[in-house]
């Protein structure tokens, strides 16, 4: 490929023996355009063994006028794979049915060996596994030789010309990182992220493009800042000399950048008084969902290998997602704020230590599985046993600690969902400001947790049965630990019985009351792993009135009865 646009091919091929790096340098180093705004030409190879096709693509657009230069033809397979190797065109119209070796092989064997040449097949029949085959192997277009013709032919050539210009930018820009990154020390980098975050100095322009290489070639959005705060870093710096604080912060420093180093994209600086910012980008992750779950777990292993390693709680502040470094001042404000109130700063409640004493990993366990199961019942009698165990009354500072607890588990299970945890936020602060009485602040705590369980429920998208199916099962859901039948189901959806017995029966392969069992089993498994009912008591919490029917389906759906299953989840006897 010349500058000036004429023809390259020479009579020998060894002249354009490059490899695929040295060819994707040139791409690099001449742009798209020459100087004189002609478009720079492309080379293209044909690749087809009916002399008849290559003569019509030949003489079907004007290759030089366009933008291209033809610059060699092969009759068969091995012929093109030669051709391919030695002249290294950027661009292949590739048959798929060819002598010695087809087209799939070669697109296969291009796609393997990470060749940068790109390739438009062509073929005589419409068939659905060669379009599949060839596209996942990157081809660019899927073209059908006797639909053929030149506007179609261009479309496709400017397709691929598009996918190589971006490719071109990518690794522009990746060229551009790693000069930035020699050119400025982490440390610099740290000092400029803290600059950022407090609003304060100047960046020059190219502190902003080292910054958006270091993250990802197209940081232009989803970008999220944590704060994160030791929790009673003045009385742990007291009980240090300066030498200690000082290594004992290098360290967190390091276990940060460790954790964000998993992610790929991140930075983490040090504010001041045991506050830390993590700036971590998520640029190529579309689905917002899936960015929250990672934010969860990323939070969760930081706050485990804190505690691990140094034996030291934190307090952690998420701000929603953004799309610009300008707005990162703002951002770590909003952050800051979000993290005094899941702390619940006027209380200094240590969240993420030991659980408390008012709520045991059972219970939390318990609540937490109601709660994915979309078990509202279940979760109202978890958060009734809560307020029978008596360790309440008469203590103001323990009702507070198991609001606390409860309303954070609240908003994790947003934040793992990707759910707005802002409304929770407002209940948790209403809460702690109501006069402490147990029953009350038990029923709100009641509510907040069945508009959460609605709210996932709604959130889990379509489900692939019918709306009146659909109705039917979250009334089940909702009052399996009452004696409801098909006929009141049925009323309550406003349908006839039969009616909906044929639909549950269709569309969930199980007769309506084999799944109301099912429920109802799956919540006395539950309670008694929750270890807060005796078996004999059982029967009716879920929702049977008759014991030995109830022993009777257990033993059906789980293979045991209740009493061994008893036995063998909780170690020992069951009390009854």
């Amino acid at each position: 490929m010349c500058m000036n646009g004429s023809s390259c091919i020479t009579a020998s091929a060894t002249a354009w023996r490059f490899s695929a790096t040295r060819v994707f340098l040139r791409q690099l180093k001449f742009p798209f355009h020459c100087a004189r705004g002609r478009l720079m030409k492309l080379n293209v190879l044909i690749a087809d063994d009916e002399l008849l096709m290559r003569n019509r693509l030949r003489s079907m657009i004007a290759w030089e006028k366009m933008g291209y230069s033809l610059c060699g033809e092969a009759s068969n397979g091995a012929e093109a794979e030669r051709m391919i190797d030695e002249l290294q065109p950027e661009i292949v119209i590739l048959d798929i049915h060819m002598p010695l070796v087809d087209g799939v092989c070669i697109a296969k064997s291009l796609h393997d060996r990470r060749r940068f040449s790109k390739f438009i097949v062509l073929s005589s029949y419409d068939n659905f596994d060669y379009v599949r085959d060839t596209m996942s192997y990157g081809a660019i277009d899927y073209l059908l030789k006797h639909r053929l013709d030149p506007p179609t032919l261009l479309e496709a050539l400017h397709k691929t010309r598009e996918r190589i210009r971006l490719e071109a930018a990518n690794h522009r820009e990746k060229e551009t990182a790693f000069k930035f990154r020699d050119m400025y020390s982490p440390m610099l980098t740290q000092k400029m992220i803290h600059d950022l975050i407090l609003g304060i100095g100047q960046i020059k322009e190219e502190g902003y493009e080292h910054l958006k290489a270091s993250f990802s070639p197209h940081l232009s959005r989803n970008m999220l800042l944590l704060v994160l705060q030791i929790d009673r870093i003045e009385a742990v710096a007291e009980k240090q000399s300066e030498e200690e604080t000082a290594s004992m912060i290098r360290t967190i420093h390091q276990l940060c950048k460790q954790a964000i180093g998993e992610l790929r994209h991140g930075y983490v600086t040090y504010m001041d008084k045991g506050r830390f910012a993590l700036l971590l980008s998520f640029a190529d992750v579309k689905s917002e969902h899936a960015i929250f779950q990672t934010v969860f777990t990323f939070r969760q292993r930081l706050e485990q290998t804190l505690k691990m390693y140094l034996n030291l709680s934190a307090v952690i502040g998420q701000s929603g997602l953004f799309h610009a470094l300008g707005e990162v001042a703002s951002r770590y404000q909003s952050a800051v704020r979000q993290m005094y109130e899941v702390s619940g700063s006027a209380l200094r409640i240590r969240l993420h230590d030991q659980p408390l004493p008012a709520m045991t990993i059972r219970q939390e366990k318990g609540l937490l599985a109601s709660i994915d199961e979309l078990d509202a019942p279940g979760m109202e009698q978890v958060v009734k046993s809560l307020f029978r165990s008596g360790a309440l009354a008469g203590d103001d500072a323990q009702l507070h600690m198991l609001v606390n607890e409860l309303m954070h588990i609240a908003v994790k299970v947003c934040a793992r969902s990707g759910l707005e945890a802002g409304w929770i936020r407002s209940v948790w602060t209403s809460v702690l400001q109501m006069e402490p009485e147990p029953e009350r602040v038990r029923d709100q705590l009641i509510a907040t947790f069945a508009r959460l369980i609605a709210q996932l429920e709604q959130s889990a998208g379509a489900k692939r049965v019918s709306k009146y199916v659909g109705e039917a099962i979250h009334y089940v859901k909702s009052n399996y630990n009452k004696n409801i039948s098909l006929e009141e189901t049925a009323g309550q959806i406003k349908i006839s019985p039969a009616y909906l017995s044929k639909l549950f029966k269709d569309e969930m392969n199980v007769p309506f009351t084999e799944y109301l069992n099912q429920v109802r089993i799956e919540a006395s498994r539950k309670l008694i792993e929750h270890g807060s009912f005796k078996v004999k008591d059982l029967f009716e919490t879920v929702g049977f009135n008759n014991y030995s029917y109830f022993i009777k389906v257990f033993k059906e759906i789980v293979g045991m009865t209740p009493h061994i299953y008893s036995k063998k989840r909780n170690g020992r006897r069951s009390s009854s």
